[in-house]
């Protein structure tokens, strides 16, 4: 939100340099994003009135206006629509620098010498307007400073409200907190109140359908306005909040909604058909052409403020093309409402239509603010365009809301936030920002002002307590005890180091989504699983969250792929969801999940690097293994897999089953749409993490010659080549310092169904040289061995 410095100073008399201000502000919970000097670099740009438009001779686009500074006549070239004599604009001189960065000379266009620009809003660097020219009262000195003459002396300080305190996204809002925190006055404008009823009630009438989607509509209406510019403060007050001016009575509408937050509409009342408003759902198939005029084909879930024949206004969203005010208006029905904020928030998330009153509408709005904006609006027509205010004001509200009271215990409150303040200070601190505080013995009885939609609990009163003592005043302490899930804290080194040795193997890790859609599951399991399901979400394709890392990689691979880069190696380490029925609370646990595609090694001039297979990804996998230094680790082939059948492989810690490598079926990519080969693997990271040795064993190095022996043998095609590694390793013993397999053969002169398996034996001692006989002992007895487990035989 854009705050005026100048603006916020009519409500709290703020003397702090604005930086200091913006500083104050992001200790309080809304940052300062950014800190801008309005009218800077406009030193010599001035007041000037058009005295006469001609047509460009060369350029059917252009015009050349002659303007007049006060004393001396210039003829400017300019392309501006709406141009007539007698306006009074801003004119750049010649040797200006604007703030867009223009430098500004005297310079021929199309054959006509143009001295210096007239120029727009943006050119200005006020608003993002480029539609007209930057017009100033007609009854504006001539050749005075722009800045002076249009009141553009101003900090705009831009600060970043949080979705849950809608009361700051106003001026007033802000001044609140200002004062709360300097100790000053609010000064809240006067609204003079009409008596509910009277004679308006008698002009127009107002009927609510759906009380649970508006449980309140205020209206008054105001005669005899004369439309016309603002005044230029109120002029520069919209602009340094990014609004651009249109006319005095929708300008109304805008400073207001500025002023205190709550949104306005302003119907032309001789357009209303009957005099009459009336809040409904919209039929099936019903149209109305908004402001924008864009057409919108809305549902029964869209809520519309019609007259007596159809659709005026796209409810808390934007009104209608039909009914709005135009340079022919003379009496203007103001419309203050209540709109339940979820049907808001879908209606304007659907059709896709976001404005600054839906914008506020969705975030909840001050219930007991309606009237005072209505009336706010209406006496500023009354100074501003003219206008009279008909007697009493139509107040329809079928359903009151909620009035919170919350009981909070000072003790406590101290005890959570490490403080030592007195209940007298901490309802202090509280009433400061408006909220009503009541003493009851050792408690403090909170009313909670309609505005505050945010408050509902104790917590949130410990929260505002700590915000307005300041969080950089509270003591460092050490809170005793740690509940809840401590998993990832106490595991986080081992995390990091398995990230580490994941980038180490050429890995990209992906930070993707907690929310996935069902269907996503279902893909990669054999039958639909039973899914922690959120209970509003924002699309079906984020309704559930993931009890496994697999769809989210195989999404970020699709990604890749529409952006051209096919070779992907990504790896994620995040926490996953599994439903526990008899608690119906979600299991949350750590995974790990490696995701394989495209070429090994990239495109090299003096390699040719082949694609990714299964013992890519099993190597990364072992490497795991190795650097977190796992004991009894172990492959076990895995035909009968949900989403990997045929070409996979469990890794088991013992009897435990903690992960899964394999290759994913065509019908599983195809529903993410993505083709090729696509290896994955998913492990129980918090399994890894608790089998990983924390520990080195040092290892004394032989200082006597190792002998080196080979052997080849034949077996049955479904025999695991772990079962042989495991077979010469436990027969070979002490003596047998090593054994790695170094090929593998299928083909004739083998049996169909046969293969060859070569290992090699590497027999060293740590005491002594080791004789032939020694060793060749050992060996025969692991070739018997194979032979009697495995029926294994020496390949010839």
């Amino acid at each position: 939100m854009r705050v005026s410095y100048r603006w916020l100073s009519d409500y709290v008399d703020v003397t702090v340099e604005p930086r200091e201000l913006g500083e104050m502000l992001t200790m309080a919970g809304f940052e300062l994003e950014f800190l801008e000097h309005a009218g800077q670099g406009l030193d010599n740009v001035e007041s000037v009135r058009i005295q006469q438009v001609k047509d460009h001779p060369n350029a059917d686009a252009l015009k050349v206006c002659i303007v007049n500074d006060g004393g001396t006549d210039h003829e400017v070239v300019c392309g501006a629509p709406g141009l007539e004599p007698g306006q009074v604009v801003a004119w750049a001189k010649p040797g200006a620098h604007l703030p867009n960065g223009m430098k500004i000379e005297t310079a021929e266009v199309r054959g006509v010498r143009s001295e210096g620009m007239l120029c727009a809003a943006d050119e200005l660097g006020l608003i993002d307007d480029h539609s007209m020219l930057y017009r100033l009262p007609d009854d504006a000195p001539l050749g005075a400073n722009i800045v002076e003459v249009g009141d553009l002396d101003d900090w705009v300080l831009d600060i970043d409200i949080t979705p849950n305190r809608p009361d700051i996204l106003c001026m007033i809002g802000v001044a609140r907190e200002v004062a709360a925190h300097y100790g000053l006055k609010l000064k809240r404008p006067e609204a003079r109140f009409e008596e509910p009823g009277g004679e308006v009630a008698k002009i127009v009438s107002v009927d609510i359908e759906d009380p649970d989607r508006c449980p309140r509509y205020t209206g008054l209406l105001v005669k005899d306005v004369k439309i016309g510019p603002s005044p230029q403060w109120m002029v520069a007050r919209l602009n340094a909040a990014g609004v651009r001016s249109i006319n005095n009575v929708v300008d109304i509408t805008n400073f207001v909604l500025l002023e205190c937050g709550q949104p306005l509409h302003a119907f032309d009342l001789s357009l209303l058909q009957g005099n009459r408003i009336v809040v409904r759902r919209a039929n099936p198939q019903e149209t109305i052409v908004t402001l924008d005029e864009e057409e919108r084909l809305l549902t029964e879930e869209d809520l519309l403020i019609c007259d007596g024949f159809g659709p005026v206004a796209l409810a808390g969203v934007m009104g209608g093309l039909g009914s709005g005010i135009s340079d022919l208006t003379k009496d203007v029905f103001i419309e203050s409402a209540y709109f339940e904020p979820t049907g808001i928030r879908r209606t304007s998330k659907r059709i896709g239509l976001s404005s600054e009153s839906s914008f506020r509408f969705e975030r909840g709005i001050d219930y007991d603010g309606v009237p005072w904006g209505l009336h706010r609006a209406g006496r500023l027509m009354e100074a501003l365009a003219g206008g009279s205010v008909v007697q009493g004001f139509i107040d329809n509200a079928p359903k009151d809301i909620e009035r919170r009271v919350i009981e909070l215990r000072p003790q406590r409150a101290n005890e959570v936030l490490g403080l030592d303040l007195s209940p007298q200070d901490m309802a202090g601190l509280l009433t400061s920002i408006d909220l009503e505080v009541e003493h009851e013995q050792d408690k403090l009885k909170v009313a909670i002002p309609s505005f505050r939609v945010d408050m509902a609990i104790e917590a949130d009163l410990w929260e505002e307590v700590a915000r307005l003592y300041g969080y950089d005043k509270i003591p460092a302490t050490i809170h005793v005890g740690v509940s809840g899930d401590t998993a990832g804290f106490e595991m986080r080194g081992n995390f990091r180091f398995i990230r580490e040795i994941m980038a180490g193997c050429g890995l990209t890790e992906a930070v993707t989504l907690t929310f996935v859609s069902p269907q996503q599951l279902d893909a990669v399991r054999q039958e639909p699983g039973n899914y922690v399901t959120l209970a509003n979400p924002l699309t079906e394709e984020l309704s559930v969250m993931r009890d496994t890392l697999i769809p989210s990689l195989v999404l970020g691979l699709g990604r890749n792929h529409a952006r051209g880069v096919k070779d992907v190696a990504l790896f994620e380490l995040r926490r996953v969801f599994d439903e526990i029925a008899e608690q119906n609370l979600p299991n949350e646990h750590y995974s790990l999940a490696v995701l394989l595609s495209g070429r090994r090694h990239g495109q090299h001039w003096s390699a040719d690097s082949g694609d990714v297979d299964f013992f890519d990804i099993k190597g990364i996998a072992e490497e795991l293994i190795t650097r977190l230094r796992i004991q009894d680790a172990e492959w076990i082939a895995a035909q009968d897999h949900a989403y990997m059948p045929g070409m996979c492989a469990e890794l088991r810690i013992g009897e435990k089953r903690v992960g899964v490598i394999g290759k994913l079926t065509p019908e599983v990519l195809g529903e993410f749409r993505v083709t090729g080969d696509v290896f994955t693997g998913e492990f129980d990271a918090e399994a890894l993490a608790h089998a990983s040795r924390t520990f080195f064993s040092y290892q004394h190095v032989s200082r006597f010659p190792a002998v080196e022996r080979d052997l080849a043998v034949v077996v049955s095609d479904d025999v695991p080549a772990a079962d042989l590694l495991e077979i010469v390793r436990s027969v070979g013993g002490e003596l047998l310092h090593c054994a790695e397999i170094f090929d593998l053969y299928r083909g004739e002169p083998l049996e169909a169904g046969t293969k060859s398996i070569a290992v090699s034996c590497l027999y060293q001692s740590t005491e002594r040289t080791l004789t032939e006989d020694e060793v060749e002992q050992v060996h025969q007895k692991v070739v018997k061995e194979l032979n009697k487990r495995k029926g294994a035989r020496l390949r010839v």
